[in-house]
C-alpha cells in the first residue's frame, strides 16, 4: 500500500510552547515517527507540505494550494491520500474536498487532533491510524473525515460535507442527523453504516478551484434573539440563513420582515439552511411567502462551501 499525505498545518502539525500552540515545522516527520512506534509502518508514504497554518486562518487561497497539490499527485499510484488539518476549519475545508474532488477518487481521508500529539489525551495517532485502515480495506471513494471523540472507542468515518459546525467548549466532531458514513469493530475492520444515506448523490466535481482569497457574493447570518439584521455591499447576491435547532428563524418582528423585504428589493436571493425532511412549523410555512428559499438535508457548511465553489446557491 502507498498513501500520500499532505500536511497542512492545524494542531496536529503543532506543538505547545509554554501556553501557546504553534506550527511545528518539524511535526510531519515526528507524527509519523509517533505513529511507527505504536503500529509500525507495513505501508509506503510519501509527503507533500504545500502549506502550514493553523486552520483558523484559512483562505480561498490555501483551498486552491491544497487541491492543486491533490490533484498534481492523484494520479501517481497511491492507494488513498491524508490530509491533516486543524479542527476549528476541518468541516470548512474537507467540503472543499468533498465538491472539488467528486465521490469517485481514491479515498482522501482528512485527519486532525484535539490536541499536539504530545499531548496524552490527544487523538491525532488514532485518527490517523483510522485513515490507514480505511485506505487499507478500501472502504470508500471521494473524501471523508475521520476522527475519535472521547465516548468513542474508535475513530468513526464521516462524509466530508456531511459534517455539523463545529462546538464551542468541547472537540466534537459528528455528522449531521448523527449519521456516520461507518465504523471500526473491535478487530479494526471497517463497517459500512447501513443506514447512511448521501442525499445528494451524484453531483458533477468541480476539478481546480477558481477562487479568491474570500467569497464576497455569499452572506452567512446566525440568528439571535433581538437581532439587527445587516445591510450588504453590491457584491453579495446571496445569503445563507442559519435556523434555530427546530430549523425557524424570525418571521414575525418588524426587524425581519424589513430585512426580508430589504433583501428582496435589492435582489438578494434567501436560503435557509438546517431543515430536515420538510418538518413545518407554524412560522416555516411563511417562509415562502417571505422570499426565503429552504435548503433540506444539506449541512449549512455544506451549502456555504457548495455555493462558493459553484458560484451560485
Amino acid at each position: 500500500m502507498k498513501i500520500l499525505i499532505i500536511f497542512a498545518g492545524g494542531t496536529i502539525g503543532s506543538t505547545i510552547k509554554g501556553n501557546c500552540i504553534s506550527i511545528d515545522s518539524g511535526k510531519p516527520s515526528i507524527l509519523m515517527e509517533t505513529y511507527r512506534k505504536k503500529y509500525g509502518l507495513n505501508f509506503e508514504y510519501e509527503t507533500r507540505t504545500p502549506y502550514m497554518v493553523l486552520s483558523e486562518n484559512n483562505t480561498g487561497k490555501n483551498y486552491v494550494d491544497l487541491v492543486n497539490c491533490i490533484f498534481d499527485n492523484i494520479d501517481n499510484g497511491y492507494d488513498g491520500i491524508i490530509v491533516t488539518h486543524g479542527t476549528d476549519t476541518l468541516q470548512y475545508t474537507s467540503t472543499v474536498l468533498t465538491y472539488a474532488l467528486g465521490n469517485k477518487t481514491i479515498p482522501v481521508c482528512v485527519v486532525s487532533s484535539n490536541y499536539p500529539i504530545e499531548h496524552p489525551e490527544a487523538n491525532g495517532i488514532e485518527n490517523l491510524r483510522g485513515a490507514i485502515r480505511f485506505i487499507e480495506q478500501k472502504g470508500g471513494k471521494g473524501a471523508f473525515v475521520v476522527y475519535k471523540n472521547n465516548d468513542d472507542i474508535y475513530p468513526k468515518i464521516h462524509r466530508a460535507n456531511r459534517l455539523r459546525a463545529g462546538y464551542v467548549y468541547t472537540d466534537r466532531i459528528d455528522s449531521i442527523f448523527d449519521m456516520p458514513y461507518g465504523y471500526f469493530d473491535n478487530d479494526e475492520n471497517f463497517v459500512l453504516n447501513s443506514n447512511f444515506v448521501d442525499f445528494e448523490g451524484d453531483f458533477e466535481p468541480i476539478g481546480r478551484l477558481n477562487i479568491g482569497p474570500q467569497c464576497d457574493f455569499i452572506y452567512r447570518i446566525y440568528p439571535y434573539v433581538g437581532m439587527v439584521y445587516p445591510r450588504f455591499p453590491k457584491t453579495v447576491k446571496y445569503v445563507l440563513l442559519d435556523s434555530f435547532h427546530s430549523g425557524t428563524i424570525d418571521t414575525a418582528s418588524d426587524a425581519a420582515l424589513e430585512f426580508y423585504d430589504y433583501c428582496k428589493q435589492n435582489g438578494i436571493k434567501l436560503y435557509l439552511t438546517g431543515l430536515k425532511n420538510a418538518i413545518s412549523y407554524e412560522g416555516t410555512l411563511k417562509y415562502r411567502e417571505l422570499g426565503i428559499t429552504p435548503l433540506y438535508d444539506i449541512a449549512p457548511i455544506a451549502a456555504y462551501i457548495k455555493g462558493w465553489l459553484y458560484g451560485k446557491l
